[in-house]
């Protein structure tokens, strides 16, 4: 049997070997002959500031009742106290944005592992 820990590590050792690179990665005669995608117009779309509008709007679009995050709020709490919130958000959402600093509390995964039964039940 393994206990929590050694669960930690075998998912984060997991994970880890995946989404690690490995030796330089040189894309530059790839990249050479790629015909550019995005216009000038996308471009200045993309690089546009967000605006508290945009992140209001993007976080009613999450699942209100969905698995709650690592703080344990779903989603309804953010979409129910935005006018509290919202300003924080927006603004941490903005400062990433400016600077690539993510707060580390933010920059969480949770992994759940769902055991198999023979009769699933909701």
């Amino acid at each position: 049997m393994f206990d929590q820990s050694d669960i930690q590590r075998l998912v984060r050792n997991h994970f880890g070997a995946i989404f690690t690179t490995s030796g330089p990665r040189d894309f530059e005669e790839v990249i050479e002959v790629l015909d550019p995608v995005v216009s000038n117009k996308m471009n200045s779309h993309l690089q546009a500031l967000v605006t508290d509008v945009l992140l209001q709007k993007d976080a009613k679009q999450l699942g209100g009742l969905k698995a709650p995050c690592e703080d344990g709020f779903s989603s309804i709490f953010y979409h129910e106290l935005w006018p509290l919130v919202g300003a924080l958000i927006c603004n941490t959402v903005r400062s990433f944005f400016k600077t690539c600093d993510m707060p580390p509390k933010l920059n969480k995964t949770l992994v759940t592992l769902i055991l198999k039964t023979t009769s699933p039940r909701t």
